[in-house]
């Protein structure tokens, strides 16, 4: 068995490096060729191997079981390795929402053990209790310029809407607290 020293790599590199190593697990089992790396570069090449192996596993392959669920196993690690990007998650902080996602995606992959597992699957959960802050701005009184019935009567109208409305965001703004953001750990 390999092992490489992942020390100090980033969360991409590393993630390169495992899809690089199922993938010469999926060659040695013999589900596919070695993979020509012409003009497909980095993560493409794995999107090929995933489907050759899928093929493979479709068509004749191997007749040893044993080597089947091995593929099996091996393709299921790539695909779950396929289905997240660090590039999704760029900077120093998560919002609540992605910090969310992540969890989903986690339990999605890893709880599969029953009932309440599937349902958490398919069944959507809220990230945290929703409050909803709402604020109206004053009225306008339109009934001067629905009789002045001229664009630039209409036009002061438009602007007048848009300084109170946020006016209203701009206080919302100060009443609601800011949202909480967690330290990235793919960073």
């Amino acid at each position: 068995a390999e092992t490489a020293n992942l020390d100090g790599l980033a969360v991409e590199a590393r993630r390169v490096a495992l899809l690089d190593h199922l993938a010469r697990r999926l060659e040695s089992l013999g589900a596919v060729a070695a993979p020509s790396r012409g003009d497909a570069t980095g993560l493409a090449v794995h999107v090929d191997t995933v489907r050759a192996a899928e093929r493979w596993l479709r068509g004749d392959g191997a007749r040893d079981p044993a080597t089947r669920v091995d593929v099996r196993l091996t393709l299921a690690a790539m695909r779950q390795q396929q289905r997240w990007s660090p590039r999704l998650y760029r900077g120093d902080t998560l919002t609540q929402e992605q910090v969310a996602e992540n969890l989903k995606r986690l339990r999605s992959d890893l709880c599969r053990s029953g009932l309440r597992d599937t349902l958490h699957r398919f069944v959507p959960r809220p990230v945290g209790p929703r409050i909803a802050h709402v604020r109206l701005p004053e009225a306008i009184e339109v009934r001067a310029v629905d009789a002045d019935r001229t664009e630039t009567a209409r036009d002061a109208l438009l602007v007048e809407l848009r300084t109170r409305l946020q006016q209203s965001l701009d206080i919302l703004h100060a009443v609601v607290d800011t949202p909480r953001r967690y330290p990235n750990p793919w960073a």
